[in-house]
């Protein structure tokens, strides 16, 4: 695993010199290492530079490694973060704040958005409640990635989820739209509100 993370941090820095400073960067775990970035962005119609600095797995205590390697040196403007599905200690939390002071410390140019976790299984958001305390403590920016894919009973909407159970186009789609919203001064133009519509209806 460690061997992995090495390659990957390796992988990161490599392609960082093919970057653009003062862009827009994801960092997280699993869900946002999968997420489908190139193909949503292409169907969208958005033209901002994008860049994944996520490893499957991550954990709070890690980020800092990740942060000041492979994504530090980007300078982004804006800074997504992912964290907390695949925490289970009290001191999750903790290690988060260690993450944005570290950041803040680093960067005063970035804006540090944290994200909801955002996932299938419900149980893996019991921490969305803290991560959400935590960005008012620190003052950085919380997103509900969750909040629109819901229902009252507090489980996952089906048509946000695929035949397996697992989340569906559509979901990825919500998802994008709340972090888009932040990326973005203006409202979605015409282009990226119809390209939205349609992706929905593929879900």
């Amino acid at each position: 695993m460690r061997t992995e993370f090495n390659a990957l941090i390796h992988e990161y820095r490599e392609i960082n010199k093919l970057a653009s400073q003062g862009e827009t960067v994801f960092m997280g775990g699993t869900f946002l290492h999968d997420f489908p970035f190139a193909e949503l962005c292409k169907k969208l119609c958005v033209d901002e530079k994008i860049y994944n600095r996520s490893i499957c797995g991550l954990s709070a205590s890690d980020a800092i490694e990740v942060y000041s390697q492979a994504v530090s040196p980007l300078k982004p403007k804006n800074l997504f973060i992912g964290l907390g599905e695949n925490e289970n200690g009290a001191e999750f939390i903790d290690n988060y704040r260690k993450l944005i002071d570290f950041i803040k410390a680093d960067s005063l140019e970035t804006t540090i958005m944290l994200v909801s976790v955002f996932s299938d299984d419900v149980s893996k958001c019991r921490f969305n409640d803290d991560i959400r305390k935590l960005a008012q403590e620190t003052g950085v920016v919380y997103i509900d990635a969750m909040e629109k894919i819901i229902g009252a009973d507090g489980r996952i909407m089906e048509h946000f989820l695929s035949e397996g159970g697992k989340l569906s186009l559509s979901a990825y789609v919500t998802y994008w739209r709340r972090a888009y919203h932040y990326m973005r001064k203006s409202c979605l133009s015409y282009c990226d509100a119809m390209s939205l519509s349609d992706a929905a209806m593929m879900g």
